[in-house]
């Protein structure tokens, strides 16, 4: 227990000790006491008061304290009263001769708007103004719930300049940034990205922008959901220091020419659909890596490809930021969490598993050692069912051709989906009688190769592109492409090989060679 004040309190001090309670006395600035004081002003300052001091803590000694605090007193007092007592003594305000130092998380934090001791170093502003936390927290209370959104510390800025210093002056204090690039619209999975990096580094930026370089013509640019106030409310509670909030044109004004690139990776899967998507990203991130000049930057998984993108270009251009990952967040039926699911229709949204399915399908069918891209397609297809493709659409996310997660006996062998996310083996023929009958099953003529890439977004696009649909669904919305689905896990390192997805129509020929056989 800590008792304030000094003779006056030691027969206190006496019983409470007496009964087996330790006790540490407190002279000086007492706190609980400080209108009567005068205020936060220093004590002991003339001789009187000095005495008055160095008698109440060796009153508290005598009485069984195992140690005094000395609050805003000079500090040749406190180094006199340390000298005279057998305890120790720990200073507040009360300079370098006390046995001990502490300080107020309150002070140092800012948590208290009200008085500010000169002696304290503040490292943060918790609270802006005097007063507004508590009425905060009345409103709360009146809702039914007392936890409040402390979105009053989260700085908002708008301009490249205004990043630009706030960066430095953090920079400047030795704080670790960390940049968490989003579009908005945020879920669960934008909110495991942020808690990762308030975990390694001391100030973490969102950025919320959608970025218009990385939409095609026909693409979703209009209809992307925005929200930045419920957006700011969401990060209220996760220790965010700023929001990064640009409008277009000030991240890419009128005559913007230059453009970033990482050749090979971005023309493969996604990128084949989408020819400028990645460029877009690309340029985007690296505008952001200048402007907020973080030290992390995180993404999620489930835009691997796009990961795998961001990490090549930083370690290309040289940039000083380290890029760290998180594993998709996955709502409960496990779908991944996309700001775009809400594209899906109710019919929709249970075929939109069908090509997570096919993919651990196929991972746990190569780990024992298959290598054959025309049985991992065999496979895969009998993990699921194909589903008739809507009769209408106007959600971006929606494809023709999604298979229903079904078991493997009741599955077409024939519509060979979801096994573009395993590598292809170099160009294979099926020249052996041995597998004629898996080949020639693999050209049945309800079979439709899947043709093109993963990831457009328009139903014509999709149409062509094949297989995009499936994965557009598996979008979980953690970075700013919101476009590279779960079938990039064949990429690793340095991007996929030939894609799986030509592997229908490859084992249709082998079929057919091997009938002729």
């Amino acid at each position: 227990m800590k008792l304030e004040g000094g003779a006056e309190v030691a027969a206190t001090v006496a019983s409470i000790v007496a009964m087996g309670v330790p006790v540490l006395g407190h002279v000086g600035l007492t706190p609980q006491s400080v209108h009567a004081m005068g205020g936060y002003r220093v004590q002991g300052r003339d001789e009187g008061g000095a005495q008055a001091i160095l008698d109440g803590a060796r009153a508290l000694e005598e009485a069984g304290a195992f140690g005094v605090v000395l609050e805003g007193v000079p500090r040749p007092l406190a180094g006199r009263v340390t000298a005279a007592l057998g305890i120790p003594t720990i200073g507040i305000g009360a300079g370098p001769a006390c046995d001990g130092q502490v300080l107020l998380t309150h002070d140092l934090l800012g948590l208290y708007g009200g008085h500010r001791p000169k002696f304290v170093k503040r490292y943060a502003a918790c609270v802006r103004r005097r007063g507004a936390p508590s009425g905060n927290i009345a409103t709360r209370c009146g809702e039914g719930s007392f936890l409040m959104k402390n979105t009053a510390t989260i700085k908002v800025l708008k301009g490249i300049g205004e990043m630009h210093r706030f960066s430095l002056e953090a920079r400047k204090r030795g704080a670790r940034i960390a940049l968490v690039p989003t579009m908005g619209a945020l879920h669960a999975g934008h909110l495991a990205l942020v808690k990762a990096a308030r975990r390694k580094a001391d100030t973490v930026v969102v950025s919320i922008f959608v970025n218009p370089t990385q939409f095609g013509p026909r693409e979703d640019l209009s209809a992307y959901p925005r929200d930045l106030a419920g957006d700011i409310a969401k990060l209220g509670d996760l220790g965010v220091a700023a929001v990064f909030a640009p409008e277009a044109a000030e991240m890419f004004p009128p005559g913007h020419r230059t453009h970033v690139e990482v050749e090979d990776l971005s023309g493969r899967l996604c990128g084949r659909a989408r020819p400028t998507h990645f460029r877009g990203v690309a340029t985007v991130v690296a505008k952001l890596f200048a402007v907020v000049q973080p030290h992390h930057a995180w993404f999620g998984q489930k835009d691997y490809q796009q990961l795998l993108i961001v990490r090549k270009m930083a370690r290309d251009l040289n940039l000083d930021v380290e890029v760290f990952d998180v594993p998709t967040v996955r709502d409960a039926d496990g779908l991944a969490l996309s700001s775009r699911n809400a594209y899906l229709t109710p019919e929709q949204r249970p075929a939109a598993l069908s090509l997570q399915q096919a993919l651990h399908v196929a991972r746990r069918i190569i780990a024992k050692g298959e290598r054959s891209a025309a049985k991992i397609l065999s496979t895969c297809a009998r993990s699921s069912a194909p589903r008739p493709a809507p009769t209408s659409s106007t959600s971006p996310s929606a494809t023709r051709d999604a298979p229903r997660p079904r078991s493997g006996r009741d599955a077409h062998p024939g519509r060979a989906r979801g096994a573009r996310g395993a590598r292809a083996p170099h160009r294979q023929r099926a020249h052996r009688p041995a597998r004629a009958g898996a080949a020639a099953r693999a050209q049945k003529p309800a079979a439709k190769p899947a043709a093109g890439a993963p990831g457009c977004r328009d139903a014509e696009a999709g149409r062509k592109a094949g297989v995009c649909g499936e994965a557009r669904r598996e979008d979980a919305g953690e970075a700013p492409g919101e476009d590279c689905r779960e079938g990039a896990v064949e990429a690793r390192g340095e991007g996929p090989g030939k894609t799986a997805a030509k592997a229908p129509a490859k084992a249709g020929a082998a079929g057919n060679k091997a009938a002729r056989r």
